[in-house]
């Protein structure tokens, strides 16, 4: 059995697979660029956002240590042991408890609002989830932690499929 802190840690790994993929697919007279640490912090940040509530509430069962902190909103967790984090080539094998319809529901539904998301600078990104509601309240917090059921019902421009495409990063 696994514990929770590597079940987080191995959806990660498919999150990153699958930002990989999206970065890899990405051509538009641009080269591929590596992603850093806090784009993919942020990234994983905004996947996590662009649920609905129902999926929300799946997929904050496991990403569920954010803080509002100076790099934006952090699921500290990974933060800690992304020194550790392998950046899969290939599919990862299929864990238990990792919720692939959810993650590839919400990175497809990101790339339909905005498929250039993928090559935005690191400061856009951290920006971008410093414009929460929930980063503007909880950085005021003692801990800075922020409380799941927060997140899990905040509004989201990135759960909104009718949102104007260009108001997502132009």
């Amino acid at each position: 059995m696994e514990t929770k802190l590597e079940l987080k840690i191995k959806a990660f790994e498919y999150i990153l697979y699958k930002l990989k993929q999206w970065n890899n697919d990405f051509k538009e007279n641009e080269k591929t660029r590596l992603l850093t640490k806090k784009q993919h912090l942020a990234l994983l940040f905004i996947v996590c956002m662009a649920n609905k509530d129902d999926d929300r509430t799946i997929i904050f069962s496991i990403f569920d240590n954010f803080f509002a902190l100076e790099e934006g909103i952090i699921e500290k967790d990974i933060w800690d042991n992304y020194n550790d984090i392998v950046m899969p080539e290939t599919l990862p094998s299929r864990y238990e408890g990792i919720p692939y319809n959810i993650i590839n529901d919400s990175i497809d539904h990101l790339k339909s609002l905005n498929k250039r998301i993928i090559h935005h600078p690191e400061k856009s990104l951290i920006d971008f989830t410093k414009g929460h509601l929930s980063w503007l309240i909880f950085t005021e917090s003692k801990t800075q932690k922020i409380a799941t059921e927060h997140l899990i019902h905040e509004k989201s421009v990135y759960a909104n499929s009718n949102m104007d495409k260009n108001l997502i990063f132009g």
